[in-house]
């Protein structure tokens, strides 16, 4: 019990020195690596880009470009512009206001 007791209080007398020791070899380790850097990766080599687009469509879809423009939506077929002059049916309030306006027009 008095061996570990002079141990622990050799680490505790002696843990700045400690701390200053691994900070040391951290800084020797990070000078090392600036004098002796590791070697870059190696990277795929790059392709230049065309500068024309590919015409065949198998191709364009295998590089996933998109094909030819949408089709025009058909200008014969109305819109639906109810809406606009109808009340909101998912506003519970929507229809006081006409109603009390029509209220008043009867009234009158």
């Amino acid at each position: 019990m008095d061996k570990l007791r002079k141990i622990g209080l050799l680490i505790w007398n002696n843990k700045e020195r400690m701390v200053l020791i691994v900070m040391l070899i951290v800084f020797g380790y990070r000078v090392y690596q600036i004098f002796f850097p590791p070697p870059p990766p190696e990277w795929p080599g790059l392709q230049t880009p065309k500068t024309q687009l590919p015409e065949e469509p198998e191709y364009r879809q295998e590089l996933g470009l998109p094909g030819g423009p949408p089709m025009r939506p058909p200008m014969d077929i109305p819109g639906t512009y109810a809406t606009f002059y109808e009340r909101n049916p998912f506003w519970y309030y929507s229809g006081q206001a006409s109603q009390e306006a029509r209220a008043e027009n009867v009234n009158m």
